[in-house]
């Protein structure tokens, strides 16, 4: 028995078991096709080689020497011209090359020509990412095709542990810091270093490319991390999500007096900041958070939620027996009754205050007195005994 290899098809092996050594190997080659079923162009090239040395296939396996040793190999080529370019530069190369061979060998080409060797090569036509492992023709590239290459190396990054990351060198910096970023899963501010260097985002006003640092691949790359961390807040009361960026030292009741500061939300209404369902304490900080609620920095990537503990309501006071002329006030549903006497409009007197033909106690809350929007107190003054 002997075996012809197709190595472009797959390594797909068509065996001989009883061949006729008079007969060509043309003869047997059309039969593996059939067999295969391939279908190979008319232009096709076609080369046959026995232990690595070309020979005629239109020789009988007697003269061609073949035997059940014998390497042989069928190899297809149809000659396409493809032109190269490279991310973010203007250099563009033509290659001749075979449609049926795979990319990968356009990847050592590559390597070998522009001095790449060690970096990984990604390929691109209109904008899809090809599989190396597929020939051009399986991949429909046809003659004048362009294909954008991009250049990937490999940086070790020291983060608890040591971490290696393929970059694409033509990265800007600041996508550079994004894809760390995400890696690690990092909402604290850092900086990265090449040795004593640190990777600017910007320079002389323009972006900063990675290549320009002229890092080596397999070089290690400092990760420090900052006393900032950036965080996802959700207020609540308006549905708005946004990012902060937050000193570890900062207190959770500063950041949420910033809040509603910044947000312009109602100032009456009292407000707690959450991790899940999780109240946070003003008095502590933003690096406590770890050791006193148990919350590790991964965690610190979880949105926190400003939520309103104690809701404002809107009402009217009223002097009684004089319903035409109403004062409108808000005020938290937990302020006492003797609040209304601090309004500007009832300044200089003492009142006395009803609901629903009930005089009220000055110490019971608008909550307790189960005062809704809408509502009116009554009011009158009261008479000052000598």
């Amino acid at each position: 028995m002997i075996k012809i290899i197709f190595p472009q098809l797959n390594n797909h092996t068509y065996e001989i078991k009883n061949p006729d050594y008079q007969k060509p190997m043309k003869f047997y080659f059309d039969e593996a096709i059939i067999h295969l079923q391939k279908q190979i162009p008319e232009e096709t090239k076609i080369c046959l080689t026995i232990n690595d040395q070309e020979k005629d296939m239109s020789q009988d396996l007697i003269h061609l020497q073949i035997n059940t040793s014998s390497n042989i190999k069928i190899i297809l080529s149809i000659q396409i011209q493809i032109t190269i370019t490279f991310q973010t530069m203007e250099e563009k190369v033509t290659h001749v090359f075979n449609s049926f061979d795979n990319l990968f060998i356009l990847e050592k080409l590559i390597k070998k020509t522009h001095n790449l060797v060690s970096y990984d090569l990604n390929f691109f036509y209109k904008q899809q990412q090809l599989r190396k492992d597929i020939s051009l023709k399986a991949l429909s590239i046809q003659n004048d095709s362009v294909i954008n290459c991009q250049i990937m190396g490999t940086y070790s990054i020291n983060y608890q542990v040591e971490q290696f990351i393929m970059i694409n060198i033509f990265s800007t910096i600041d996508q550079v810091y994004q894809q760390i970023q995400n890696y690690f899963h990092l909402k604290q501010e850092f900086q990265l270093y090449f040795q004593d260097e640190l990777l600017k985002q910007k320079q002389y006003n323009r972006d900063m490319l990675f290549y320009e640092y002229k890092i080596k691949p397999y070089s290690e790359i400092r990760l420090k991390l900052s006393d900032n961390f950036t965080i996802q807040i959700h207020i609540d009361s308006i549905k708005m999500l946004q990012h902060y960026m937050v000193s570890k030292n900062t207190k959770i009741g500063d950041l949420k007096n910033y809040l509603i500061e910044q947000c312009q939300i109602d100032k009456h209404c009292q407000y707690q900041l959450f991790i899940k369902d999780q109240i946070l304490s003003d008095d502590y900080q933003i690096s406590e958070l770890t050791k006193i609620y148990k919350i590790n920095y991964k965690q610190l990537n979880k949105i926190f939620t400003l939520k309103v503990v104690d809701k404002s309501i809107t009402f009217y006071i009223c002097k009684k027996e004089l319903d035409d002329f109403k004062i409108r006030v808000i005020m938290n549903q937990n302020n006492q009754i003797q609040d209304l006497q601090n309004l500007k409009q009832l300044e200089g007197y003492k009142y006395q205050f009803y609901f629903n033909n009930q005089i009220l106690n000055n110490h019971n809350t608008f909550k307790q007195i189960n005062l809704n929007n809408h509502d009116i107190i009554y009011y009158e003054i009261q008479p000052v005994l000598n």
